[in-house]
Formats: C-alpha cells, structure tokens, sequence
C-alpha cells in the first residue's frame, strides 16, 4: 500500500495550517496526531515530548482507544532505551523500520499488535529535542525512504509550533502568577489599611462625577477591582466609602 503523493504537499501545508492556528499546546497536539492519522489512514500515530530533564519521552498525544488509554496510563519511554523513540531521540535523525518482524530495536505494544511499519522523528528546534513524532501501521514498507521526507517536513512544521505554543503557554502561565500575587498583595494591603482605620471612618476617594454614592465595604477582602467596578459605573465628583 503506497501513499498518494498528490496529496503529499496539501497534507503538509495543513498541518503547518494547524500549528500556526492553534496556540495551546494542549490543543495542538491531539490535532495533529488525528490529521496525520487520519489523512495518511494510519494504524496509529503519537507524540511524545521529552521532560525537563531529557531523562524521559512522555505521551503527550495518542490517536483512538490506544491513545487514550496510553495516555491514561502516563505512558512513557526512557530515552536512554532501548526503542525507536529513544533511538531517534539519542541520534536526533529519523528513524525508519519498513518491517517490524525484521528489526531489532522495535518495541512491540500489546495495545497496538499489528504494527508493521513504523517511523520516528525527532522535533528539534535550535538544535534542542522538544519530542518525537510516532507513526505506525498495518503494512510492511508503508513507510520508506521514498515518503520519509514528507513526514519530516510535518515533522519539524510541528516542531516550530511546539516552541511557538511553550512560549505563548510560558506567557499564560507567567500572567497568571502575576495576577495571583497581585490579588494577594491588594487584599494585604486592604487588610492593613482597613486595620487601622476607626470603625465608621470614613474614606474620601475623589472622581470625576456629579454626586455623593455609598460603596460599603462588606469585610476586608475587598479589593481594588471591586471597588474600581463599582466605581465605574458611577457619576459623581466625590464617592464615599464607608467602612463597618
């Protein structure tokens, strides 16, 4: 069985369509696994992607039942294995097996018996190993030197949009942290001010409005948001905010 090479080109321009879409990692994974699956009708395709220490592969993304139960599992492979993902990731080239019963390296699955021909590459960017791209299938030989570069081309369009979503992910993650200790400083402060006021002082804040509105604060966890969206709506030149 041969892949249709009309469609070798398109296939990859969609899966650079879908790396430049999707911003989410989480998003972007499972995807691309089920496009490639799917366009190239595949026995199974996955990603892994390597750990903060390159000990490890872990299964990011896995097509069908076999994916979700891998991925139930927290399926991983050491890269200093014996296997094709580790091989890839060790030689950081792509590694082609045309016949599963003819080699050494390749790791048989229970979940995944009639695997016959299989391909890894790694995704690199900047000479760094982010994962491995894992397609297999039914066939000997679907996969050969004659197709091995389009799956590579995939490959690394995939690679580029794994750096692109760890940075828009490290972003997310950094704007959260800075929201949460903004709240935490806000409420701390309120907590401090509030403190030292009397009970039934009042606080004079100046706007831009036309009259006299209460705000009264329920208890100390107020922060500068709630008052700011209260506020907001208000028109008045002097607000009141009592406390108690």
């Amino acid at each position: 069985v041969e892949l249709c090479g009309g469609t070798h080109l398109s296939n990859t321009v969609e899966v650079g369509t879908l790396v430049t879409r999707i911003n989410q990692q989480a998003e972007l994974l499972p995807a691309v696994t089920d496009y490639i699956q799917s366009q190239f009708d595949l026995y199974y395709t996955q990603i892994y992607l390597l750990d903060e220490t390159k000990r490890y592969a872990l299964l990011r993304a896995g097509t069908g039942d076999v994916g979700k139960q891998l991925l139930a599992r927290k399926h991983q492979l050491d890269t200093d294995g014996r296997s094709l993902v580790a091989t890839a990731v060790q030689t950081r080239q792509a590694v082609l097996v045309t016949d599963t019963a003819q080699s050494d390296i390749h790791r048989s699955n229970d979940l995944l018996p009639d695997t016959r021909s299989e391909v890894t590459i790694p995704l690199i960017i900047s000479g760094e190993v982010l994962g491995v791209l894992d397609m297999q299938d039914i066939h000997a030989g679907r996969f050969n030197q004659d197709n091995l570069s389009v799956f590579e081309a995939m490959a690394n369009q995939l690679a580029s949009g794994l750096a692109s979503t760890n940075a828009y992910d490290e972003i997310g993650k950094a704007i959260e942290r800075a929201e949460q200790l903004n709240e935490r400083v806000t409420k701390r402060n309120w907590r401090n001010y509030l403190g030292s006021m009397s009970d039934g002082q009042a606080v004079q804040v100046q706007f831009d409005a036309y009259g006299d509105n209460t705000l009264k604060l329920i208890n100390d966890d107020v922060t500068l948001h709630d008052i700011a969206s209260y506020l907001e709506d208000q028109h008045s030149l002097k607000q009141t905010i009592k406390l108690g």
